[in-house]
């Protein structure tokens, strides 16, 4: 039998969702400067209109330059990584401005996307949202690729994961 449940404060609240297994994407903007940060917090909402959402905290470097490119630019583009790209969500979880210099990208115009990723979305920004300690960020999909053949990569219980193949689907 499950004891009762204990009241949830930040530490407990972090383990408790730590359990989640998510996806990784990159969320870029090309601006002024080129901004990218590491998301795990991607949400399909509606099919119609196409959106999406993210968050990202307040407290960091990056959120700055990602709000003002967001003002001068309302284009951005996710690239959600894949299994071996653990390197490159690492690199994006800190504002870097070389972090470019170093990131392989797919040959097109507007938000920069990375190479050898599992799926890709553009769009623009519809509206921003006070998420307490972070910023939601509704965003419309104008464009969207899947690349089934390339496993994502997975993050749950503070590490990087890889799919196990299933003989069942859904």
């Amino acid at each position: 039998m499950l004891a009762p449940l204990p009241t949830a404060h930040n530490e407990n609240f972090r383990e408790t969702l730590s359990c989640f297994a998510t996806g990784v994407c990159v969320v870029s903007i090309d601006g002024p400067e080129k901004v990218g940060v590491t998301i795990n917090s991607l949400v399909s909402v509606s099919l119609e209109p196409l959106l999406v959402l993210f968050c990202l905290g307040k407290d960091t470097k990056t959120h700055e330059h990602f709000l003002k490119s967001v003002q001068q630019n309302g284009q951005w583009g996710i690239s959600m990584l894949a299994q071996g790209q653990e390197n490159i969500s690492n690199r994006f979880t800190h504002w870097n401005p070389d972090l470019w210099d170093q990131t392989p990208l797919l040959p097109q115009s507007g938000a920069p996307l990375l190479a050898g990723c599992a799926a890709y979305l553009k769009g623009v920004f519809d509206s921003t949202f006070n998420g307490g300690d972070h910023t939601i960020f509704l965003c419309r999909v104008t464009q969207c690729l899947a690349i089934p053949e390339v496993p994502p990569l997975i993050y749950t219980q503070r590490h990087y994961r890889a799919l196990a193949p299933s003989a069942h689907s859904i």
